[in-house]
C-alpha cells in the first residue's frame, strides 16, 4: 500500500554534533515561520541542510530525496563520524496526536537510520548554491583529495622564533571559514558589468543629440569598459584557484590578530601562488601585508610579495611570485615597501603545507 502524507508536526530538533553546531535546541513550537540568523559560518546552512534530510520523500512524489552525502561530503580529512542529532515531532494517529522522536547520526561508513525508515514528507528547499558562482556549486557537490601532515604549530612559530632571534611567538590555528562575501562580489561585478553593457546598448541606439547625450555616453562606455576589465581578472582569478594541481594551505591567525585567516593556492607545477586575503583587517596607512614562503630545515624566509592596493581589492584575491617547494607561508605587516626579513610581532598568519 503507498504511503499516504500523514499530517505531522516538527516540534524541535537537538545538535548533539554537526559539523560547528555543539548541544543547540531549535524550537519550532507554536510556529508558522522559523528565521534563523547569524554570522557566516555560524551554522545556518548546516542547520538548513539537516532538515532536508530528516524526511524522505512520499509515494509518487517528483520532489527530490535529499541525502546526508547530499551536503556533508566526505573527504579524506573528515568523514562527519561522530555526527549525532535527533528530533521530536508529532504524527497523526486517528483522532490524536501521537509524539514522536528519532535520532540520526553517522557512525564509520554510513548514516543511520536507513533512508527508507525516516518518515514521509515533502521537502521544498531552497539553497544559496543557486546565487554562488560554479567555483562554489563545484566544492559542494565534489569528493575532495585533501592531505594534511601532522605538525605542531607552536614548534613552527619557535624554529622562525629562533632563525630571527626574537620572543617566542603563540600560534593559534584557526578553522578558516567560507567567504560568501567575496563570491557575492564576483555575482554583483558581472551583473553590474550585463546592466551597464545593456545601459551602453540602449544609449547607442538613440540618435540623441548635443554635448551632454555625448559626455553622458562617453562616461557609460568608460565604466563599462573598466567593468569588463575588472570581470576578464576576476575570471583569471578563478580559474587559477579552482586548477586542481593546487594545494590549499590554510593560514590561521596568530597572537596579534588570532582571528585573522587567510589562504594560499600554490600549483605545485607551475609554482604561481595566489592568497586569498578575505579574513585579513584592511592594513594600517603606510604599511602593506607581506607574503613569505617558508623553508624550515634550515629554516629560510623568502618575500614572494606584497598585498597591494588592499582597499580597492573587492574581492581580495591577489597573485605574488612564485614559489619552488615551500614548506609553509607567513604573511607578516610590514611598513610600505616591505622588510628583509619578517617582523615576527606582526605575523598575523601562518600555516604549512
Amino acid at each position: 500500500m503507498p504511503i499516504r502524507n500523514r499530517p505531522q508536526r516538527l516540534q524541535k530538533i537537538q545538535f548533539r554534533k554537526l559539523k560547528n553546531l555543539e548541544n543547540l535546541e531549535i524550537s519550532f513550537e507554536n510556529k508558522h515561520i522559523t528565521g534563523i540568523f547569524g554570522t557566516n559560518g555560524s551554522g545556518k546552512s548546516t542547520i538548513l541542510h539537516a532538515l532536508a534530510c530528516l524526511y524522505q520523500p512520499v509515494a509518487n512524489s517528483t520532489r527530490r530525496n535529499f541525502k546526508f552525502p547530499n551536503f556533508f561530503i566526505p573527504t579524506t580529512l573528515d568523514l562527519w563520524n561522530g555526527s549525532q542529532f535527533t528530533i521530536e515531532y508529532e504524527m497523526i494517529n486517528g483522532a490524536a496526536m501521537v509524539p514522536e522522536r528519532k535520532e540520526y547520526k553517522k557512525n564509520r561508513d554510513r548514516w543511520s537510520p536507513r533512508y527508507q525508515t525516516r518518515p514521509h514528507r515533502e521537502v521544498f528547499y531552497i539553497g544559496i548554491d543557486s546565487c554562488v558562482p560554479d567555483m562554489e556549486i563545484e566544492s559542494r557537490t565534489s569528493r575532495i583529495p585533501l592531505i594534511r601532515e601532522a605538525y605542531d604549530d607552536a614548534v613552527l612559530g619557535e624554529k622562525i622564533k629562533e632563525k630571527l632571534e626574537l620572543t617566542h611567538t603563540h600560534v593559534i590555528e584557526l578553522e578558516p571559514a567560507k567567504n560568501w562575501a567575496q563570491y557575492m562580489g564576483w555575482a554583483a561585478a558581472i551583473l553590474l558589468l550585463f546592466g551597464i553593457g545593456f545601459q551602453y546598448s540602449q544609449m547607442d541606439q538613440t540618435n540623441a543629440q548635443g554635448t551632454k547625450s555625448e559626455i553622458e555616453k562617453a562616461k557609460i562606455e568608460k565604466e563599462f569598459n573598466v567593468l569588463k576589465l575588472k570581470n576578464t581578472a576576476n575570471e583569471a582569478s578563478l580559474a587559477a584557484i579552482r586548477d586542481t594541481k593546487n594545494t590549499v594551505v590554510a593560514l590561521g591567525g596568530q597572537a596579534v590578530a588570532p582571528e585573522s585567516f587567510a589562504k594560499v593556492y600554490w600549483n605545485q607545477e607551475t609554482k604561481v601562488v595566489y592568497i586569498d586575503a578575505a579574513g585579513l583587517p584592511e592594513p594600517p596607512e603606510g604599511m602593506v601585508y607581506q607574503v613569505w614562503a617558508l623553508k624550515l630545515n634550515p629554516l629560510t624566509p623568502t618575500s614572494i610579495g606584497f598585498l597591494e592596493k588592499f582597499d580597492v581589492n573587492d574581492q581580495k584575491i591577489f597573485s605574488v611570485n612564485t614559489a619552488d617547494e615551500p614548506e609553509a607561508f607567513g604573511i607578516t605587516l610590514e611598513p610600505a615597501g616591505g622588510s628583509l626579513t619578517p617582523t615576527m610581532e606582526q605575523l598575523y598568519t601562518l600555516g604549512k603545507v
